[in-house]
């Protein structure tokens, strides 16, 4: 298996410019500040939440393209809707499905799951898509 780095590393970048958008007041960020009561431009540690946020979303940019390398291994078709249906279908079957049952029982409202699990799904999605027309 051939990682691309540089894919991996544009993804990890993507992922960060997606939370700023994500949450800017006029998008997702009031909603989200109003339900969470967390100021998203003021974490308590900056310097150790970006730089973990960073490594996180590394990990998961390298997790994604190891999966569409499996993908592109087992079914034909053009890398890039490889990379973006198995993006949603992880996303699906591991961030919304595992975030709802946490959600459930935290009696946390359904808004913020929508936010949370929808910003994940727009980050996977950037991400497939840098991965699906950056690597082979």
């Amino acid at each position: 298996m051939d990682l691309d780095f540089l894919a991996i590393a544009l993804g990890a970048v993507s992922s960060m410019v997606v939370g700023t958008v994500w949450f800017r007041p006029r998008v997702f960020g009031n909603a989200w500040q109003s339900l969470t009561g967390v100021d998203p431009n003021a974490p308590r540690t900056p310097a150790f939440t970006y730089t973990a946020s960073f490594v996180a979303a590394a990990v998961t940019a390298t997790a994604l393209d190891l999966a569409v390398i499996a993908a592109t291994g087992w079914w034909d078709g053009s890398r890039i809707a490889l990379a973006l249906v198995t993006a949603t279908t992880l996303w699906a079957g591991f961030t919304l499905a595992t975030s709802a049952v946490h959600y459930l029982f935290e009696g946390r409202p359904g808004r913020l799951l929508a936010i949370n699990s929808g910003h994940q799904l727009a980050t996977l999605m950037v991400m497939a898509t840098i991965l699906g027309l950056l690597t082979r």
